[in-house]
């Protein structure tokens, strides 16, 4: 019997308990695996270049570099980085900084595990994954109702 290929995936996260929890709770999933754990973005860059990740789960808000800084120098270094912004903050501002720094897509850490997968699996695939209420909320917030044109790009890719 062919078993799928894993989706090697890094954790880039500052509290270890949250990192060791998730990693628990990916690597339980079929076709998921967790090769690395980052605290900080130094750290995530040396770790991207040791284990080649498919792609990384970035929290917002690390120690030193931040996750929006961390993912500027992920994605010079390394163009074809697929990351998926796992954190808690639900502003609109913080969604559109990450995807015009290079996001594949944006999930709240409120996220249940069925929607954290989808969003996984969605990236992995070459999609962009913004949740749905995260989408509205950008859509809500934005000035006189408009969305900028990166705006409606990327939520006509979504749509797709």
């Amino acid at each position: 019997m062919n078993e799928m290929p894993s989706i090697r995936l890094l954790l880039i996260d500052d509290p270890p308990v949250m990192r060791a929890g998730l990693a628990n709770v990916l690597n339980m999933q079929p076709g998921l695996k967790v090769v690395a754990q980052a605290d900080d973005g130094e750290t995530a860059l040396t770790l991207w270049r040791a284990h080649d990740p498919d792609f990384a789960l970035l929290d917002l808000s690390l120690a030193g570099l931040d996750g929006i800084d961390t993912l500027r120098c992920l994605r010079r270094e390394f163009p074809a980085a697929r990351v998926l912004m796992l954190t808690s903050s639900e502003a609109p501002e913080d969604v559109r900084h990450s995807l015009e720094a290079g996001a594949s897509g944006y999930v709240t850490k409120n996220a249940r595990c069925p929607e954290l997968v989808a969003a996984i699996r969605a990236v992995h695939d070459g999609s962009q994954h913004i949740s749905e209420g995260m989408r509205r909320r950008m859509a809500e917030t934005a000035p006189h109702g408009q969305l900028s044109r990166r705006e409606v790009e990327t939520l006509r890719l979504v749509r797709q």
